[in-house]
């Protein structure tokens, strides 16, 4: 018999796109699936017409209510939290998959007895109804160490989160969940925390899962584009110092201790120059510049220059013309 799966699906206001996503659940050629809608204080109806959908089907659901809208971090936390399955994957209200997308994972998972798998995905652009693959760069024919795929995550920036399916027992164990209020990286966040944590991670090939590209993708849409762009520059900068403390605190691997602290705590600190530019503090930023530390941090980046050189001439564009930088990056 097969294991049960459980699939978190944050929904805000989604009512005209939800059916699709959850049309694409209930034909899976996988079972057990357990689908558990978290409905963030939608005004829309997505709630009902989630229900009406999932009632018509013979998957088993639950549909739970945010009674204030609190973002997709917590809405994710909450499913996980109640979820029953061995496995769980967190899958968006707006996309969608193909047939054999959980019975892929789960076959590479089961396979290999690893606390966690992945595959590609699919990019839909609505607009132009065109799709294209992402391609996987790794070796699909192996497994992996934890270790191993944070560093290349760190590094390299691949993956995503609605294409990763985990063991339950093993995001439980770790006690790990989603930065709540965070609304930008906190995928990222949580693929590397989970990554430096689990034994072994297995990969597939496939490409099953559909990111649809759409005019509604924007979050925060009340805002105006720069003050969402300053929001969103801010809370991964504030990603990358949990991720920086997380580590240190949890991780036993060197690899990645070394990458903790000469890569991404420098990316921290050149974030933090660069937002106090932004918001025009010039004294933060010149208290950041004149602390004990800034000297090693900028220089640390020498370290993984081949493989961040973007991150590195920063560094040292910082490093040579300090007021310059500052006057570029306060521009509105």
């Amino acid at each position: 018999m097969h294991q049960l799966v459980s699939v978190v699906m944050p929904a805000y206001n989604v009512y005209d796109r939800i059916e699709h996503s959850l049309r694409s659940l209930l034909e899976q050629d996988y079972d057990p699936i357990e689908i558990i809608v978290v409905d963030d204080a939608s005004s829309d109806g997505t709630a009902e017409k989630a229900d009406r959908l999932l009632r018509s089907g013979v998957r088993r659901y639950r549909i739970l209510r945010n009674a204030q809208n609190r973002g997709v971090s917590m809405s994710r936390n909450a499913g996980l939290r109640c979820a029953l399955g061995q496995y769980v994957l967190f899958m968006d209200a707006d996309d969608k998959s193909d047939a054999n997308f959980i019975s892929t994972l789960h076959g590479a998972i089961a396979r290999n007895d690893s606390d966690i798998a992945f595959c590609s995905y699919r990019n839909y652009f609505e607009n132009t109804r065109r799709e294209e693959p992402v391609p996987m760069k790794l070796d699909t024919s192996r497994t992996y160490s934890g270790e191993e795929l944070a560093a290349k995550r760190i590094l390299t920036h691949f993956g995503a989160v609605f294409t990763t399916l985990f063991k339950t027992s093993f995001l439980r164990e770790i006690r790990l969940e989603f930065p709540e209020g965070c609304r930008f990286g906190e995928d990222y966040e949580f693929i590397v925390k989970a990554f430096s944590q689990c034994r072994s991670i297995a990969v597939s090939p496939e490409c099953p899962y559909v990111y649809v590209h759409h005019r509604g993708n924007v979050s925060f849409s009340s805002l105006s584009s720069g003050e969402k762009r300053l929001q969103r520059y801010s809370e991964i900068t504030a990603s990358t110092l949990r991720i920086v403390n997380y580590l240190k605190e949890h991780s036993a691997s060197p690899k990645l201790l070394d990458i903790a602290d000469n890569l991404l705590d420098s990316e921290y600190f050149m974030r933090v120059l660069t937002l106090a530019a932004k918001k025009g503090d010039m004294e933060k930023f010149n208290s950041a510049l004149a602390s004990v530390d800034a000297c090693r941090l900028l220089f640390a980046t020498g370290k993984y220059a081949a493989r961040k050189p973007e991150l590195f001439l920063k560094a040292m564009y910082i490093t040579a013309f300090p007021k310059l930088f500052y006057r570029t990056k306060s521009l509105p």
